[in-house]
């Protein structure tokens, strides 16, 4: 006899079963997978022969195609066949939970036998988030660096065209400084002239030349005249205190004009400096080196490990939506508050992905990924991988890392080494000063990559070893290529550094290698002398532009200094003749007194209390 509750058991999960053998068809899951997968990825990701077996919910593919979404004519890795189940009971709330995953035959940068392009993507981090900003950092640091083509030193440099667009604002400054001088000094002219103080001079002149000593006979004009000398000190005395003063500040002010007329040096580096910014000369110096021949290739590293960053913590923050929002309810009514849910299931969890498959240079891996989860609060775990080669042998590739979003700060490490791999026809940069690739070598590289919320710290690094350059393309007329061949023919080891550090407002980015010193000897021993003459020309055109106004306002300065000079020494020296005939004057008086006084006797001395 049949229990009714079992019936009802066996007949829901039949239906369940049928329902699901109804929808989930193996095309309509291939498009959902294919579908939500390029949103993710922001270019084609393509599934052949996908087979879902309703029964232990068991999921198979044959191949699986990721497109790269910076060169859509390659995948960015593909995978052989691949096969993993999924949990049953997470389905039915609309939770996709991944158990082992199988991935065999990877394959990176293959070519794709079509464009993997899409039409439409949102990108996966706005302007303002801390990646991006580290990336265009180091982007506009490279590009911002002075280059040149050796090829354009065939030629004397050409200023002349940059010559006719500078700005050249020291000849309007000094047209300003002029006129204000001009004034000023004209200012001067009519304080110090003297034939406003003639007039005064000569009427103490005339007041002193009318004193006549020989009419003194007697107590009572002895008394007048001495009054009268008096007077005319007294008056000597405040034009000589008004004179001195009114020079004093003159020579005050011409110190100020003297010291402003100097400044117009500094106006004139100012514009020099201006004139080499915008000419954008080469600066030879070892750090721009290491930069310019490359900083774009290391840059592309960054783009790309840092891509990962950027994409893991956008789609951390667009699924954490796994935890209920806290409600602020209206004034006297309630609230639901969530108990915690000890079984809880995130919306998406992938727990194990092994790997295994090889690089487009034939060297195989095997590894392992755990926890791809959308809320890692939820099973308390990060994420990590470690991917390893077992080729054995010099060639070893180890990639391992951790993304840690369990606190509110994201943390991410990433670390990378691979050794023994050939150089045979590699390109290693874009830059003009090098070669297009080198012939042969071996190599290694390492990169470092920690981030804690908006602060990274990372450092790359690059060597190898017995490498032989490719030649430059066309160096018969061209020394500064002649000079390169010729000192790479002589370097057989090679060694990039790079590093990345600081938080979001305070980046520092450089890049350097055993070149650097190399190439800036041997590119200064040919260009110094075509610099020299490029800024010795620049210096010659300020010098035709400027020096005109300048002794312009010399010469204002000089010629209207020395005139009111000249005007206060005439006014001196009228002062001092005037003077002596006062003193003059003024030794006859005691003659004269003294005479009275032996005659009279001493009381006439109180006539001069």
């Amino acid at each position: 006899m049949f229990r009714k509750k079992g019936i009802i058991g066996i007949l829901v999960f039949t239906g369940i079963l049928l329902l699901g053998m109804y929808f989930f068809t193996d095309d309509w899951l291939e498009s959902t997978i294919e579908d939500t997968a390029q949103s993710l990825n922001g270019a084609k990701v393509e599934i052949d022969n996908l087979d879902f077996s309703i029964i232990g919910l068991h999921i198979k593919w044959d191949r699986l195609q990721v497109a790269n979404p910076r060169d859509t004519r390659f995948n960015r890795w593909e995978t052989g066949k691949t096969e993993f189940n999924l949990e049953f009971y997470p389905l039915l709330s609309g939770k996709i939970i991944l158990e082992n995953l199988e991935v065999s035959d990877i394959k990176t940068n293959s070519k794709r036998d079509s464009d993997g392009k899409i039409e439409k993507f949102e990108e996966p981090a706005s302007e303002e988030e801390f990646v991006s900003q580290t990336i265009s950092f180091a982007e506009n640091k490279a590009n911002d660096t002075p280059g040149f083509n050796p090829n354009s030193f065939k030629n004397k440099l050409n200023v002349d065209s940059l010559l006719a667009l500078l700005e050249i604002k020291t000849p309007g400054k000094i047209d300003s400084l002029y006129k204000v001088y001009d004034s000023r000094l004209g200012d001067w002219q009519k304080k110090l002239d003297y034939k406003t103080y003639e007039a005064d001079l000569k009427r103490v002149e005339t007041n002193i030349k009318s004193i006549n000593i020989n009419n003194i006979k007697d107590p009572v004009t002895l008394k007048s005249t001495y009054e009268k000398l008096t007077d005319t000190k007294a008056t000597l005395e405040k034009f000589d205190t008004l004179v001195s003063s009114t020079i004093s500040d003159f020579n005050t002010d011409i110190s100020s004009i003297t010291d402003n007329v100097s400044s117009v040096d500094d106006w004139i580096k100012e514009d020099y400096n201006r004139a080499l910014s915008k000419a954008k000369l080469p600066d030879l110096s070892v750090e721009n080196i290491g930069m310019l021949l490359f900083g774009a290739s290391v840059v592309d590293q960054y783009k790309t490990y840092l891509g990962y960053v950027q994409q893991a913590r956008y789609y951390k923050d667009k699924f954490s939506s796994d935890e209920p929002e806290k409600e602020s309810p209206p004034r006297f009514e309630g609230q639901d508050i969530p108990f915690p849910d000890y079984n809880a299931r995130p919306e998406f969890w992938l727990k194990q992905i092994k790997l295994s498959g090889e690089t487009e240079n034939s060297l195989k891996l095997s590894g392992l990924v755990t926890d791809i989860v959308s809320n890692q609060k939820i099973i308390n775990k990060t994420t990590n991988f470690n991917i390893e080669s077992l080729s054995g042998g010099n060639r070893n590739l180890k990639l391992s890392g951790v993304f840690n979003y369990l606190s509110d700060i994201p943390q991410e490490q990433i670390n990378l080494t691979f050794t023994g791999f050939t150089l045979n026809n590699f390109k290693l940069s874009d830059a003009k000063l090098l070669p297009e690739k080198i012939e042969s070598g071996n190599g290694a590289f390492a990169a470092a990559f920690s981030l804690s919320g908006e602060r990274i710290n990372s450092n790359m690094s690059f060597s190898a070893s017995a490498v032989k350059f490719s030649k430059l393309k066309n160096t018969e007329n061209d020394e500064v290529s002649r000079i390169i061949d010729r000192v790479l023919s002589k370097v057989n080891t090679l060694t990039i550094l790079a590093s990345l550090n600081g938080e979001k407002s305070d980046l520092k980015f450089s890049v350097k290698s055993n070149l650097d010193n190399v190439f800036a000897d041997a590119l200064k021993e040919t260009l110094n002398e075509e610099l020299a003459a490029a800024k010795q020309k620049i210096e010659k055109y300020l010098e035709s532009k400027i020096e005109p106004e300048k002794a312009k306002i010399e010469k204002l300065v000089n010629e209207q200094t020395a005139k009111v000079k000249a005007e206060a020494d005439k006014i001196k020296n009228e002062y001092e003749k005037v003077m002596k005939q006062y003193e003059a004057k003024k030794q006859e008086f005691e003659k004269k007194k003294k005479q009275i006084e032996n005659d009279l006797g001493g009381g006439v001395l109180n006539l001069f209390k």
